[in-house]
């Protein structure tokens, strides 16, 4: 009886406590074609899917995945510099949020964990402009904690979560 009741306390640790971080996700569905040079700059384009520009969820990730991705990619060492489009680099990244989600405060303080997280999902694309070549295709993921007393569930903390993941899979 003591095992089972320890049990049941142990699966209920862990299910809090996964709800009380950030994560994120990155699957890769076309491995890097040739190196990148560390060394030039790339030009970054991040929109919405088609249809989705005007939700309000959309556009506060859009605008602050814009924010994040740059200083993400350069920090990381993947590139001398990162600009926004329409600004020419020696490499294109494309950037299209397909989903976005905020969970406000109040639905937090009101349904708790039951509210779950913000959650952002984009697919990127990073091609030569030169030859028009893809070099690279996976799909990003963030998503904040859900537990409504962590530290992280502003849905900057999704955004964060897909903009590293984006470095990640450009440093691969």
């Amino acid at each position: 009886m003591k095992k089972f009741f320890f049990t049941i306390i142990l699966f209920s640790l862990a299910a809090t406590m996964t709800a009380c971080s950030s994560s994120g996700g990155l699957v890769i569905k076309q491995s890097l074609s040739e190196p990148i040079d560390a060394t030039k700059t790339i030009s970054i384009d991040i929109k919405s899917v088609q249809g989705k520009e005007s939700e309000e969820d959309m556009v506060k990730m859009v605008n602050a995945l814009k924010e994040k991705v740059g200083p993400a990619i350069v920090a990381q060492g993947d590139f001398l510099n990162a600009v926004m489009a329409p600004n020419k680099g020696d490499y294109n990244l494309l950037v299209t949020v397909k989903n976005a989600r905020i969970v406000s405060t109040a639905a937090r303080i009101a349904f708790g964990v039951m509210a779950g997280p913000s959650s952002l999902e984009a697919e990127v694309l990073l091609v030569n402009p030169v030859t028009n070549k893809q070099l690279l295709a996976f799909d990003v993921e963030g998503s904040t904690a859900a537990h409504p007393l962590s530290s992280e569930v502003g849905y900057e903390n999704a955004v964060k979560e897909a903009a590293n993941n984006v470095a990640k899979a450009l440093k691969k």
